[in-house]
Formats: structure tokens, C-alpha cells, sequence
């Protein structure tokens, strides 16, 4: 049990910037793993969605639609300090520049924003801005709690389905190789409960439900073919990669 709040709050403090060292008791050492914290990023993803919907409610009383999509996408990106963002970057500037597997790798790894991936960060924000605009009634709702949370259960399924491109240590290697079937299962039956949990007390319409489930189908599936094809370029994935693929699969959930 104390393993397992351990795994929650270390996929907290890694995926957020929110303060989860006052969820552990003074002076503690609670046991955790990488592989058991990918366990819980759905769950760190819908807390987030949670953040997000508070928000998006309070700001529909003051300000109009194009504002509060634009405010609600710079809380998304406050909470998680940008890293998702900063490996999308890196991952566009890799392999969009055409090179072999080394460069690109190496590419990788320059924490310099390139042309490429700022050209492609611009052109995410703005589709993400977009469909935020576009997005009203009860789908809003529903947008807003669960893309943080698809996205980060395509994220825990990239950790466990691929392979690490690059050799030595490191956090990804960690990730990539203790994150097993057994996680993926506990992440996708949390993301279900999850979901279950907030059907049965906003309680959506048949054709919301059947939206919803299409959605995330789309967004898991289509970020899957996309780490699968990084995979085959790279022999394996990234940290970066792994930012990038949540964020691709954010995208095709709005």
C-alpha cells in the first residue's frame, strides 16, 4: 500500500509542477519505482483534468470564449512546467530534420529550440487553441477532464510498449525498461474506473458516452502508430518522445 502512494507521488512530482511533497509524511522514505509510477499517470492526468474543468467553470462567468480557451491552455502548461511541450519540441527538431539515427538522436538531446520544432510547437498550440474555441456544452466538460488524462495513458503505454533508444542510465531507460504489462493494465483499468466514476455522477447522454470512448480510441491508437513509427526510426523512444507522444495524443482527443 505505502509502495503504491509512494508511485502515485512520484508520477505527481515528475508530470506536474504541483507541490507533491506535502503529501508525504516529515522525514519519510516511502518505497517507489519508475515502473509503478506509470501506474498512476492517468491518474495525475485527471487530477489535472480537474484543475482544468474548476478553471474553465469559474472563468465562464467573466470572461468570453476566445480568452478562457487561451487562459485554460496556459494553466495546462503552468501545471505540467512545460515538459511535455519541451520534449514535443525536441522530438520535431529530431526527426524532421532528415538526419541518421545518431544525428537525430543527438538532436535530440540539444536543448536548443530549433526552427523546425518551434514551427511545430506554434502549429500544436494553435490547433489545441482552436479546438478549445470550438469545443462547447457538456463535450466541453468532458474535453476538458479527460484529454489530460488519455494523454497521459498513451504515455504510460509508449513506457511499456517500446524499447529505449539510447544506451546508459538515465530516468527514460528506468521507465522504459520497469515499466511492464502489469503497469500498463493497472494504468488502463485506473483510467476506466476513473471514467466510470465520473459518468456515474455527471451522469452524460449515450451519444456523450459513445463520443467520449471514440475519442480516447482515436487519441490512444493514433499516438501508438506514431511512437511506433519514432520507434523504428530511433530503435527505440525518448524521454522527449515521450512528452510528444501525450501531446499528439491531447490533440487528437479534442
Amino acid at each position: 500500500m505505502f509502495s503504491w502512494w509512494g508511485d502515485f507521488v512520484l508520477a505527481l512530482s515528475l508530470l506536474t509542477t504541483l507541490p507533491a511533497s506535502l503529501l508525504l509524511p516529515r522525514n519519510s522514505n516511502l518505497p517507489c519505482s519508475a515502473g509503478g509510477s506509470a501506474r498512476f499517470f492517468p491518474v495525475v492526468g485527471f487530477i489535472m483534468g480537474l484543475f482544468l474543468c474548476g478553471a474553465d467553470c469559474g472563468l465562464f462567468i467573466v470572461v468570453g470564449p476566445i480568452l478562457r480557451a487561451a487562459l485554460i491552455l496556459a494553466l495546462d502548461v503552468v501545471i505540467t512546467g512545460g515538459l511535455h511541450l519541451d520534449g514535443f519540441i525536441d522530438t520535431c527538431d529530431g526527426l524532421l530534420s532528415r538526419q541518421n539515427r545518431e544525428q537525430m538522436l543527438a538532436i535530440l538531446r540539444d536543448t536548443h529550440v530549433g526552427g523546425l520544432g518551434a514551427a511545430a510547437l506554434g502549429t500544436l498550440l494553435i490547433v489545441k487553441f482552436a479546438a478549445l474555441v470550438e469545443i462547447s456544452g457538456a463535450l466541453r466538460l468532458w474535453a476538458l477532464l479527460l484529454f489530460p488524462l488519455v494523454g497521459r495513458l498513451s504515455m504510460s503505454a509508449a513506457v511499456c510498449l517500446f524499447g529505449y533508444a539510447r544506451p546508459g542510465a538515465g530516468m527514460g531507460r528506468a521507465y522504459a525498461q520497469e515499466t511492464g504489462y502489469r503497469d500498463l493494465a493497472v494504468a488502463l483499468l485506473l483510467s476506466i474506473l476513473l471514467m466510470a466514476a465520473a459518468f456515474g455522477y455527471i451522469r452524460p447522454s449515450l451519444e456523450e458516452v459513445s463520443i467520449i470512448f471514440l475519442a480516447a480510441a482515436v487519441a490512444v491508437g493514433g499516438s501508438y502508430l506514431l511512437a511506433r513509427r519514432i520507434a523504428a526510426k530511433l530503435g527505440g523512444l525518448t524521454g522527449d518522445v515521450y512528452g510528444a507522444v501525450n501531446e499528439v495524443a491531447e490533440l487528437l482527443f479534442l
